[in-house]
């Protein structure tokens, strides 16, 4: 079965698209990350040499994001980039994580 809805039942849903005139490092992200209750919108930035930094913007309602949450999607642009073997990462990025 597909993916039904903008929010995840459980975990964290990431949905980030690459500008698309950025063709050539720092690659630029910008998309939201979701959760059962709540999302919020990121903000991310990859360097040539792989440093990535990751913001996240408090909810609509308020709310800050959970604590791992930038780490979290560190990791999957950071395994993204390194996916590309030398070429820029993938224009569109949708990715489901558990809970820890």
């Amino acid at each position: 079965m597909g993916i039904v809805g903008d929010k995840p039942e459980s975990g964290l849903r990431l949905h980030v698209e690459r500008e698309a005139r950025n063709v050539d490092a720092p690659y630029r992200y910008r998309g939201t990350l979701a959760a059962p209750e709540d999302s919020w919108a990121v903000e991310a930035e990859i360097a040539a040499g792989g440093a990535t930094r990751v913001d996240l913007a408090p909810s609509a309602g308020g709310a800050p994001a959970p604590p791992d949450a930038a780490e979290r999607v560190r990791l999957i642009l950071r395994t993204a980039l390194r996916q590309a073997d030398g070429g820029p990462p993938p224009r569109k990025i949708v990715r489901w994580r558990g809970e820890k």
